[in-house]
């Protein structure tokens, strides 16, 4: 899939810099691939390599001879089909109306002459055309209780409705695809690409802004380090007003901010850092939300409860009849036979995970289903790397190891028995299940807690959770007391 960029060589400065951005394999160019020529044959051959015309509407584009005969090509392929998809983008104040007839037939142009921002766009639409000419591409099972949940948080008034939106849970668990899917039915036309920060532990509102101004900001290298080292200088207020400003311009552009939280949107307590509570403040009142994050860890009920114009959803994992059907229809895609009792064996081994399921047939399309079901070896080392590395992010305590060590030992707990094992006091047993609960540790299935499936093999070559003979020893001793003392009263009671 290639993007033509059709521009008036006055224009120039901004498309080269947006071809630059896309690259050679993505673009026809006329500096890359055609000469600067009035040549009909070569804008028709340059045509033919294309799916997606891009248009930069301006005072000079319309003006050009050598413009309107693209113009007039690009109509021939259009109609013909070869030519998929238009993008307009205007540079300046030039009328829409100068456009041709066909062309104002297309309602929707972004007035953008952001090279960064044009170049995401473009990329977006040749991702949507490719996953459009490869049937079901990308499978997508839908989550409809987390999607309902978030449209009826966010059809609140404005000053109401959540800004910060946080989806929570395991690497691979589909978060951003919750968070993009759900934005792009929900705001069709406002929010029209994503852009991915990380945010690391120990980092900041100058890490923040470094990163967000990469993504917007064309200038210099000198330039940048200017920005940089006078945003350092701002107070916590300036800060924060510089940040809203860069955000407020990247939403004007259709794009949408997704901080992959890598432990450092939160401090130890599970609070947002001061910048970003500061930062909440200044977005809160938008018709629409201005940041997500995707995260391992959620926010605990008091410091929720105190920030209002947030919404927080744990992204669990799929059923074993969706994580089936996921299955089935990728290996469809990617021709590859099977049969129901293949796909039940390999269903066990995806933990719910859609992410596990793009591994599985990749595996499956190099080695052989038979194969790969005698041997999933690959499978469960993966699984087990991306564990150790979630696991890296969370120090535990003394109550919380020794209760991940328990359920790991004998898979099921309810609270009333960890507190008599575990010979702890209550207060100090829920506290240490919440945290856990919170960052993605553990699940609670009723009245039982059991270690999450995407870490339990991680954890059992962890060395913080492995324990002596002697400790493993009073816990088995302490779980026969009390079934025996259970018996015992069991029976006392059938007497009576």
């Amino acid at each position: 899939m290639k993007a033509f960029l059709s521009h008036s060589s006055k224009d120039k400065a901004v498309v080269r810099a947006v071809a630059d951005r896309l690259g050679l394999a993505r673009c026809e160019y006329d500096e890359y691939t055609f000469e600067f020529t009035l040549n009909s044959e070569a804008i028709r051959n340059a045509l033919k390599r294309s799916t997606l015309f891009v248009f930069f509407l301006s005072y000079n584009s319309i003006r050009s001879d050598f413009v309107a005969e693209e113009l007039r090509i690009a109509l021939e392929s259009r109609s013909a089909g070869t030519l998929r998809r238009v993008l307009i983008f205007s540079l300046d104040v030039t009328s829409y109306k100068a456009l041709p007839e066909w062309m104002r037939e297309i309602n929707v142009a972004f007035h953008i002459a952001n090279a960064k921002s044009i170049s995401r766009k473009i990329e977006a639409s040749l991702i949507a055309l490719e996953a459009e000419t490869r049937s079901r591409l990308e499978v997508y099972i839908r989550r409809d209780d987390d999607e309902r949940d978030l449209r009826r948080a966010l059809r609140l008034a404005p000053g109401k409705a959540p800004i910060a939106l946080h989806a929570v849970g395991h690497y691979g668990i589909g978060r951003r695809t919750f968070l993009q899917k759900s934005l792009t039915e929900l705001y069709p036309r406002a929010i029209t690409g994503f852009i991915e920060i990380p945010l690391h532990r120990y980092e900041g509102a100058e890490e923040f802004y470094r990163r967000l101004h990469e993504q917007h900001v064309v200038g210099s290298l000198e330039d940048a380090v200017k920005d940089f080292e006078a945003f350092g200088q701002m107070s916590l207020d300036e800060q924060v007003d510089a940040l809203a400003d860069l955000m407020a311009d990247l939403s004007r552009l259709g794009d949408f901010t997704i901080v992959d939280d890598q432990g450092g949107a939160y401090d130890e307590e599970g609070k947002y850092k001061p910048f970003l509570i500061e930062l909440l403040k200044k977005l809160t009142g938008s018709a629409r939300p201005e940041i997500g994050f995707v995260q391992t860890r959620m926010m605990p009920p008091a410091y929720r409860a105190a920030s209002p114009n947030s919404y927080h959803r744990f992204v669990t994992r799929l059923s074993d009849e969706q994580i089936k059907e996921l299955l089935s229809f990728t290996l469809k895609d990617a021709e590859v036979d099977f049969s129901d009792e293949q796909l039940n064996a390999i269903t066990q081994l995806l933990d719910g995970h859609p992410f596990n399921v793009k591994f599985v047939v990749q595996a499956i399309k190099s080695y052989g289903i038979d194969l790969f079901i005698s041997d999933p070896h690959d499978l469960i080392e993966w699984k087990v790397r991306r564990a150790e590395d979630f696991l890296k992010l969370i120090e535990f305590n003394e109550a919380e190891t020794d209760l991940i060590a328990a359920l790991s030992e004998y898979r099921y707990f309810p609270l009333e028995l960890l507190q008599t094992i575990m010979k702890k006091d209550i207060s100090e047993i829920t506290a240490a299940l919440r945290r856990l609960e919170d960052h993605c540790c553990i699940e609670r299935r009723d009245k039982y807690y059991q270690v999450a499936s995407p870490i339990r093999e991680a954890v059992r070559r962890d060395e913080r959770f492995e324990k002596t003979d002697a400790w493993k020893k009073a816990i088995a001793n302490a779980i026969t007391s009390t079934i025996g003392e259970y018996r015992t009263t069991s029976k006392s009671r059938s007497i009576y």
